[in-house]
């Protein structure tokens, strides 16, 4: 049929300028917004189960904070949503009860510092601090 044919062409011609458009940081505002509101939520859920000293779920909700934007957030997303802050008071408050989980709020805010730092050439620090983070993870029971 001719007109499928004819939407072929208007329709890759807007995918190829959307991924120009990503490219050169149009859209990146949608997504430091989206990133910071998936930063409080993980983060208000946090602070309750730290209050209720439920290590699992702390673990499991420290690995979803680590999964957001490839464990590589903007400065931008961090100073928004307070979550070094955050994290560092937590990993207080929770220390003398659970040091592992202290010490992987701990990792997952120096794999966040990291990855503000690093260039794309230098990838393998920060997959070695996102591995520290993991691995820190793990160890708690």
């Amino acid at each position: 049929d001719k007109n499928q044919e004819l939407l072929i062409v208007p329709r890759a011609a807007f995918v190829l300028i959307e991924i120009a458009r990503n490219k050169e940081g149009f859209h990146q505002n949608l997504l430091i917004k989206h990133q910071t509101d998936s930063l409080r939520q993980l983060l208000d859920q946090l602070i309750q189960v730290t209050e209720k000293q439920q290590t699992q779920k702390m673990t499991k909700l420290l690995l979803e904070l680590s999964g957001i934007g490839n464990g590589k957030l903007s400065k931008e997303c961090l100073r928004k949503s307070g979550a070094g802050r955050i994290l560092k008071f937590l990993s207080k408050k929770v220390e003398r009860t659970n040091p592992r989980v202290a010490r992987s709020m701990l990792c997952l805010v120096e794999q966040w510092r990291m990855g503000l730092s690093i260039r794309d050439d230098n990838a393998f620090q920060f997959g070695r601090s996102c591995r520290e983070t993991v691995l820190a993870l793990g160890r708690i029971d």
